[in-house]
């Protein structure tokens, strides 16, 4: 899963009672999380008998970095033509 710079995202689990989550001590299915950096969640399902699932669900939250540009500002004449370079093509 990819998100940008800022974005924040929410993970839901499904199956348990609670929850055990690698990143906090929150037992509840849902997280609302924003990253600053791509990050590996995660999470156990725990049953109505404290019996925890035997492999966690994994999610990898990718940040993908902001755009820059280099852009600066100018002035050109009515009629005048300019041509504007943003650089190569950000892929994601």
């Amino acid at each position: 899963m990819k998100i940008c710079v800022g974005e924040s995202v929410t993970l839901t689990a499904s199956g348990g009672v609670t929850y055990q989550w690698n990143n906090s001590t929150i037992t509840s299915a849902v997280q609302t999380l924003s990253p600053t950096q791509t990050t590996t969640y995660t999470v156990y399902a725990i049953g109505a008998q404290g019996c925890k699932s035997l492999q966690p669900a994994t999610v990898v939250v990718e940040v993908v970095p902001a755009i820059t540009s280099n852009l600066s500002g100018g002035f050109i004449c009515s009629g005048d033509r300019i041509t504007l370079d943003a650089g190569a093509e950000a892929k994601l």
